[in-house]
């Protein structure tokens, strides 16, 4: 992961536009009970194939393809990071470039993963 100040700048302008903090529930590592833990991850989609694949190549993280929905529309990528320690970094990292709401928003999913994830 490479968290330079001109990376994760790039990176927070993008996200203000087109990313998402999500959520989805996994089973706990260590757990036979079965019980789930709501998991956090960064996610952008968009059909600009060349700026997906540079999230990847400077975050990590995971690329999909997603084949056009109707005739005439473009495909979509869509890069996720799931990584507990990774989401913490980049967003931590990338707090003083958001605006206001977006940072109160990363602040109070930084405050669930922290309070939440039992998974790497």
């Amino acid at each position: 992961m490479n968290l330079s100040i001109e990376n994760v700048a790039w990176f927070a302008g993008l996200f203000e536009g087109e990313g998402c903090i999500s959520q989805d529930w996994r089973k706990e590592k260590r757990n036979t009970s079965g019980r789930l833990t709501p998991c956090y991850y960064i996610d952008i989609s968009m059909t600009d194939k060349d700026v997906i694949t540079k999230l990847h190549n400077l975050f990590g993280g995971c690329l999909y393809d997603r084949p056009p929905l109707k005739e005439g529309w473009k495909p979509q990528y869509r890069w996720i990071l799931r990584k507990k320690s990774e989401v913490q970094a980049l967003l931590s990292a990338a707090l003083p470039y958001f605006g206001n709401r977006r940072a109160h928003r990363a602040l109070d999913k930084l405050d669930l993963i922290e309070l939440t994830h039992n998974y790497e």
